[in-house]
């Protein structure tokens, strides 16, 4: 039972009563049950500084002593006059200790004698009437759950029965008497109490009475004061002797009535009190489920008349605002309640429903609470006034989580949660206004679209996490090249789109495209490691490349790829023709996805010599397309159109395949013929490596095909390794367990790092063709190659040197002791006929080197 509910039980005893000075329930609490019974009392605002303590002597609070158990008082009513008592342990207090032992074995009602209560401010004697209670089937061997009690203030409670039938000339004394004090101790009422027998004035003895109640005995006792004899002249003896019994038996009866076990106030309003009682519980029923509705919906209800201010609010108002249940609950109160900046508007819409508005609603906002600020929903109408004029009545509602899951939802649905950008849905619609606004006012308007090049291959390789970490670093560099009323969005994966209103002229576009590109120079720090990229700009301009945002973007998408196909990283213009070049790719592509299945996909391959004998060793599958209607297509042209759809993948898959074909071909022609088969060298891409089932594809295609392991050698371009993880290490670790040979591709174009050159499991370095084509005159050249073969030769590896052209090339890396070499000075790419012929017949360099 929370502090609300006790009060709302105990309300009609207390508005019944007005004597008592407490109603409390106290708990039976273990030594070990204190902190959980602190933690729970603390739940509830009203009772948030609960804390369980014992009272000394001197009727001050004072720490808690140890025991085994404590009797403490968990809840009182009414709160504000009584706060001091809450939480006492009563097992502290002698007198109320003997009457909690009298009432637990007896299990009736056992009061206290008269003592200062621990509440009590002007030190006015009080007495405490407790009561165990008993659960079914518990008897007075069972320890009690608790005990309820009533608590006096014997002066007030006296007067205020008195006071139901008043007469003037007559005061009375009320005793305690005991063993030790059989003459009784004053406890309220006339300064000096009058002696059995005693004679008034005129001659009037006072009357007496001594009567027993909860295991103590008191005397209550009558007699006239001088004005009395003036006052009930003739009638002085009987009247003090009915003065006498309808006192002594109304305070009689208040006091059973405080108990619980008053048979003849029972008696006395018998049917009507169970009629009472019924409608009470189904009241406090309905009230319960209310209340309970209220709370799971954080939704307090309140009624007010804007004249006076007067106001009525339930419990559950109280908790969504915040403020203690004590406090008053006035109007102002509510309107105090509101954030000062939110007041105005609270107190704007309580006055226009006061006026005649019939209703209003509206959110206003709470002071911070732990730091958190809080939104809560008033609704308010206006009923008619029983007592004439305008009632005010409505709900507030804590709305916080609702509103912000709206709020967050409204992010969702038109921001990149990424990068907080603006998405593709909130960059048309703003992009739309911004056009309506150029086309009403006759200005330009440009759109730049953004793709950064090679992103993909970093996603693939290092994961995704480091691409996204890479792809938030870049939109703030973006956002910080751009005016306040550019627009940049994120419209998916590595694609960027800028939205240019009023431009001056289209020169300014361009600028702007610069400074995007610019900002992207420098490496980004992700994680342990720098990144490079850059990015493709399209631009197209209104009103010149298109009257509405979906023909612009599409134009601007256009134009990027045209960038892009020019060298990537820097920025074109759209023109009309751009569309008949994008028109061609889009048809390449699509060719491309039915090459695979009309087999127009052949492979050729590079010889590889070793020198300086040059002697066929290996060769390099080569992959070709020949187009049924443009002929032989460059792979320079559909490579990267495989890279960027995707498809990438199937074909890697079926150059693997056809080349472990033709391997295990060669393999059975050397053995008839006598001599060492070539390896071959196959070409893998960073998505194809990255595959989870990439090794078990391998297995079932070599196995598949009965190519022998160790005549092959898998090219790995340094992109695919450039972060190598524990599960890349053993993939590479299960590759050359098989005995198939590892080469890196491309050394030193992209990420080179001695630290995983020694780490993985490489058997051989290609040298990127970019570093032969100069030598021996190029400088830096020669010292990249000298390098190369330096650490290989350190590190155990063999170095392959590609394109290799002119014998000068040759010289110069036979001097350095280079061990493979391929290019065009020994052979081209030829086709697995004429390498076969050549392994027939067991050709050197010099019998290829015209083919």
């Amino acid at each position: 039972m929370d502090t609300p509910t006790f009060e709302q039980l105990s309300s009609t005893w207390q508005s019944r009563y007005p004597g008592l000075q407490a109603i409390g329930w106290i708990a039976l609490t273990p030594a070990a049950g204190v902190p959980a019974l602190e933690r729970s009392a603390r739940t509830s605002p009203a009772t948030a500084d609960f804390r369980v303590v014992d009272r000394d002597g001197h009727n001050q609070l004072v720490p808690l002593a140890p025991r085994d158990e404590y009797f403490v008082i968990r809840h009182i009513t009414p709160l504000s006059r009584n706060r001091r008592a809450l939480g006492v342990n009563v097992s502290s207090i002698p007198n109320s200790f003997d009457a909690v032992q009298r009432t637990v074995a007896s299990g009736t009602a056992a009061a206290t004698r008269a003592f200062e209560l621990t509440q009590e401010t002007e030190h006015k004697l009080g007495v405490v009437i407790y009561q165990r209670t008993l659960a079914p089937g518990s008897t007075l061997q069972t320890p009690p759950a608790g005990l309820v009690f009533v608590a006096l203030r014997l002066e007030e409670a006296v007067e205020s029965v008195l006071s139901q039938q008043p007469v003037p000339g007559v005061g009375y004394c009320l005793e305690e008497v005991t063993i030790a004090q059989p003459r009784g101790k004053r406890l309220a009422g006339l300064a000096q109490c009058p002696s059995v027998g005693q004679a008034g004035p005129g001659g009037i003895h006072t009357w007496q009475e001594t009567f027993d109640f909860a295991g103590q005995t008191w005397r209550l006792g009558f007699a006239p004061t001088p004005a009395y004899a003036a006052l009930n002249r003739g009638w002085e003896t009987w009247t003090l002797i009915a003065i006498g019994l309808v006192s002594t038996g109304l305070l009689g009866a208040f006091l059973l009535a405080t108990t619980g076990r008053a048979r003849r106030i029972e008696e006395m309003v018998g049917q009507r009190t169970s009629e009472l009682a019924d409608t009470s519980r189904r009241l406090q029923a309905q009230q319960a489920i209310l209340t309970h509705a209220e709370r799971i919906a954080r939704l307090g209800s309140w009624e007010a008349d804007p004249i006076t201010g007067a106001s009525h609010w339930s419990a559950e108002l109280y908790r969504v605002l915040g403020i203690p249940a004590e406090c008053d609950s006035q109007l102002g109160a509510l309107l105090d309640a509101v954030l000062p900046s939110d007041r105005s508007t609270l107190r704007d819409a309580l006055h226009r429903v006061a006026n005649g508005q019939p209703n209003a609603s509206l959110d206003v906002r709470l002071p911070p609470e732990n730091g958190e600020s809080r939104t809560v929903h008033f609704t308010i109408e206006a009923t008619p006034n029983p007592a004439g004029g305008t009632l005010l009545r409505g709900t507030v509602q804590d709305v916080t989580a609702s509103r912000a899951a709206e709020a967050h939802i409204h992010y969702l649905a038109h921001y990149d949660t990424l990068t907080g950008l603006p998405n593709r849905t909130l960059w048309i619609n703003r992009a739309e206004q911004a056009l309506a606004f150029a086309r009403r006012n006759q200005l330009r308007l440009g759109v730049l679209f953004l793709d950064l090049d090679n992103f993909k291959t970093i996603n693939d390789t290092l994961g995704h996490p480091v691409g996204d970490r890479l792809l938030s670093a870049v939109a703030k560099r973006l956002s910080g090249s751009l005016r306040d009323e550019d627009i940049l969005a994120r419209i998916g994966g590595d694609e960027f789109v800028v939205l240019l209103p009023q431009l001056g002229r289209p020169d300014d576009a361009a600028t702007v495209a610069r400074k995007l590109i610019a900002s992207l120079n420098a490496p980004f720090h992700v994680g342990n490691q720098d990144l490079v990229t850059s990015t493709s700009v399209g631009i197209a301009l209104y009103p010149g490349n298109g009257a509405d945002i979906n023909t612009l973007l599409k134009h601007a998408d256009t134009a990027m790829y045209d960038a892009k196909s020019e060298g990537r990283n820097d920025f074109r213009f759209f023109t009309p023709d751009m569309n008949s070049r994008a028109y061609a790719r889009l048809k390449l592509e699509n060719a491309l996805r039915r090459a695979l299945d009309r087999n127009e996909l052949i492979l050729e391959y590079q010889p590889q010599w070793q020198m300086p004998g040059q002697t066929l060793v290996g060769v390099e599958a080569l992959v070709r397309w020949n187009h049924p209607e443009r002929g032989r297509v460059s792979p320079h042209e559909f490579i990267p159109i495989a890279e960027e759809t995707g498809l990438i993948q199937p074909l890697g898959d079926w150059v693997l395949r056809e080349a472990c074909r033709q391997q295990a071909e060669w393999q059975t022609l050397a053995q008839r013929t006598g001599h060492t088969c070539p390896v071959v060298a196959i070409n893998i891409s960073a998505l194809q490596f990255r595959k989870p089932d990439f090794l078990t594809r391998v297995r079932q295609i070599i196995a598949d095909s009965g190519a022998t392991p160790d005549r092959l050698e898998l090219e790995l371009t340094e992109s695919a390794l450039m972060q190598p993880t524990p599960e890349i290490e053993a993939q590479l670790g299960a590759l050359r367990a098989m005995g198939i040979g590892l080469a890196l591709d491309d050394f030193g174009t992209g990420y080179s790092s001695l630290a995983y050159l020694k780490r993985l499991p490489l058997t051989h370095l290609k040298i990127d063709r970019s570093f032969v084509r100069d030598l021996p005159g190029d400088a830096e050249d020669a010292a990249i190659a000298a390098a190369t073969l330096s650490i290989a030769r350190d590190l155990g590896l063999k170095v392959i040197a590609e394109g290799v052209e002119t014998e000068a090339q040759r010289d110069f890396l036979l001097e350095r002791q280079c061990s493979v070499m391929q290019g065009f000075l020994f052979a081209r790419p030829l086709p697995a006929e004429a390498i076969a012929q050549l392994l027939a017949a067991g050709s050197t360099a010099q019998q290829t080197a015209g083919q």
